[in-house]
């Protein structure tokens, strides 16, 4: 394999060592009672405007981001090597999921998050988020995530 698959591999590797590690340290993977490490109840918009929660997490993988359509490089970089493990996946692919929230609500509406997503590269599988920026801080504040505009 390519030095860059191998990078990829190691990204993905290392993401999902730290995620099963949040996992059995919230008691999530252990006998103790479930609890989340991040994470939290949301009301966004996907990409094709239906109402969306927290809800569309359960029964699923989902590897969960932060980003923006206007984005240069860490998210078609993210979304390239995320649509990649899907296809390593195969057949286990349907039970994985990408959950991408714009911190840009202003610009990322549905129609712009459902063309953004439509890259063939990107995950088959991808859930596009949007909504008020109230709504979309909510989220962050949930994900302890921290953004801002350029320029404020």
């Amino acid at each position: 394999m390519s030095r860059t698959v191998w990078a990829v591999l190691a990204l993905l590797a290392l993401a999902f060592a730290a995620v099963t590690g949040l996992a059995v340290k919230g008691g999530i993977l252990g006998a103790q009672k479930p609890t989340a490490a991040i994470g939290g109840p949301f009301q966004l918009v996907d990409q094709t405007g239906r109402k969306v929660d927290a809800g569309a997490l359960k029964h699923k993988w989902s590897a969960v981001f932060f980003g923006f359509t206007y984005c240069p490089e860490a998210c078609p970089t993210t979304l390239l090597a995320l649509g990649q493990t899907e296809k390593l996946l195969g057949p286990k692919a349907d039970q994985f999921q990408t959950v991408f929230i714009s911190v840009d609500p202003q610009r990322d509406t549905p129609k712009v998050m459902a063309n953004y997503l439509s890259n063939s590269s990107f995950p088959r599988h991808a859930i596009g988020l949007t909504g008020t920026p109230q709504q979309v801080a909510a989220a962050a504040g949930a994900y302890h995530v921290f953004y801002q505009k350029a320029g404020d």
